[in-house]
């Protein structure tokens, strides 16, 4: 049996816990030998609902029980009532419709037994005025207190513009979560929490003027809030057909950023990049991907980047790269002949490096127009015949795969300037259109090609032992060479000579 001083001491701990705002609904005290009930409105009468409340002195406690029926927490009902060990009574309390009514069953001795707050609803109020609406589940709802935001969505009742009361019931997976009556000009809202995994169904119900039950909005939710796979970022290579999704410009010259949040359970911060330039920022929601092409200057180093942040707000570059726009055709470069060569064999190679596949337009120049008589007359001593090709010539060739080009032309004795152009076609679309480089710097070079030696007739050489003499004319002893041969190293050297004679001229004029 509980003491006198125990059920007191137990009943002042209930006093504190109401008097913080906890009600007790239909649950004794722990420490009380006592016990209620006070059950839902009844509404067999909708007219007049009443609410049945029952109190209950324990039979194993031989302490009598003295208690009072409070409503509205300071009209008694019922006053000093007294049980015995094991009695217990009965009540039916008149509550008024729509109006929420606190009832309390209370020990004397200053022990709150069982307390709440009873609505009779038991007619229907409709007001065709009132509209709902539920939010979309999210992982981070706020709550609009102090507890921090968590998995939930929002119920919202709204009867601002009706003209009368309106029931409402917010159900959760076919479980009445919160049901109630507002008043005309009332809002309400509810935040119902979720696991961070949880899926179902939700609806926000009323009545019509009949009476029956609608639906005014019903919603899913499928929640995952587990972290997921981290968002990925890409940016293409600069290349001359960046597709940009429109109609009138379909491509541009540049590069696409990419940036995939697609498996991603939370929005996710970006920004893309051109050197220090922020060509776009801004948050990619949970589920979805963003795509931008940008243009970029032709022949201007570059770097691209993707960038997002880390849960600390720190930058972290998911792709960068350094890229160089290139869809205009450049300048080739000619190596051979190289700058003041001799060629001195019948055909010359013009070879040189440019872009594959581009086209090479090659010209061929005289050099002569400021060398002297005396020196063209030098050039034109040998015996070897002119070359098929005339200049000024153009000619054209295509740049291989492995960058080069190759071009073989004979030409004759002489002095020449070469330089060379590209042409690259236009790109796929055509929103690069055809396009040419100007011509190298002019290179300037000579052919002078030896003259054969031919033997003498009979096609033998002479020799006479040293010392000895040929026709008794005192000349010097054979050697075994022919002076033909002296005669034909002459002629090339003098070809030579007049071909550099004649560069350096013009180098130097």
């Amino acid at each position: 049996m509980t003491s006198p001083l125990s059920r007191s001491l137990a009943a002042l701990g209930v006093i504190a816990l109401s008097a913080a705002g906890v009600v007790f609904t239909g649950i004794p005290a722990q420490a009380l030998p006592a016990s209620a009930t006070i059950a839902a409105p009844d509404c067999t009468v909708p007219a007049a609902a009443t609410v049945s409340i029952t109190v209950s002195n324990a039979a194993d406690d031989a302490t009598d029980l003295t208690y009072k029926i409070v409503q509205d927490y300071g009209t008694v009902l019922f006053d000093n009532v007294t049980l015995a060990p094991g009695e217990s009574d009965d009540y039916v309390i008149p509550v008024l419709e729509d109006a929420s009514t606190p009832l309390q069953v209370i020990d004397v001795t200053g022990g709150v037994i069982a307390g709440a707050v009873q609505t009779a609803n038991c007619t229907p109020n409709a007001s065709p005025a009132a509209v709902a609406t539920i939010g979309e589940a999210s992982c981070l709802l706020p709550s609009g207190g102090i507890i921090p935001p968590s998995p939930g969505f929002l119920w919202t009742f709204d009867n601002s513009a009706g003209v009368g009361p309106a029931d409402y019931e917010f159900v959760k997976n076919d479980t009445v979560v919160e049901s109630g009556t507002l008043a005309a000009g009332e809002t309400r809202s509810y935040a119902a929490s979720l696991t961070p995994n949880e899926s179902g169904t939700s609806a926000i119900r009323s009545v019509d003027a009949a009476g029956d039950p609608v639906v005014l909005a019903s919603s899913t939710f499928d929640l995952d809030c587990e972290p997921g796979p981290a968002p990925t970022g890409a940016v293409s290579d600069a290349s001359c057909e960046i597709p940009t999704g429109g109609i009138l410009v379909p491509t541009i010259p540049g590069v696409e950023y990419t940036f995939d949040n697609s498996l991603g359970t939370s929005d996710a911060p970006y920004a893309f990049l051109d050197g220090d330039t922020v060509v776009e920022s801004g948050t990619v929601v949970e589920g979805d991907t963003r795509v931008r092409s940008w243009s970029l200057t032709e022949d201007l180093e570059t770097v691209v980047q993707v960038v997002t942040e880390d849960a600390a707000g720190q930058p972290v570059v998911l792709d960068a790269k350094t890229v160089t726009l290139d869809c205009l055709a450049n300048t080739p470069t000619i190596v051979a002949p190289a700058a003041d060569a001799v060629v001195t064999t019948p055909t010359t190679t013009i070879s040189g490096t440019g872009d594959a596949g581009e086209t090479i337009t090659i010209v061929i120049t005289p050099a002569t127009d400021d060398a002297t008589a005396a020196e063209t007359a030098a050039l034109d001593e040998s015996d070897v015949s002119a070359a098929a090709v005339a200049v000024p010539a153009t000619l054209t060739t295509t740049v291989q795969a492995d960058g080069t080009f190759s071009l073989a032309v004979e030409l004759a004795d002489g002095a020449y300037s070469v330089s060379a152009s590209a042409t690259r076609a236009a790109s796929a679309s055509g929103v690069v259109p055809e396009s040419t480089s100007p011509f190298s710097a002019p290179t300037d070079f000579a052919v002078a090609i030896a003259a054969p030696v031919t033997p003498p007739a009979g096609g033998g050489t002479t020799v006479t032992p040293v010392g000895s003499t040929v026709g008794g004319n005192g000349s010097l002893a054979n050697t075994g060479v022919e002076t033909a041969t002296f005669a034909g190293l002459a002629a090339v050297l003098l070809l030579i000579g007049g071909a550099v004679t004649i560069l350096f001229r013009r180098r130097t004029a």
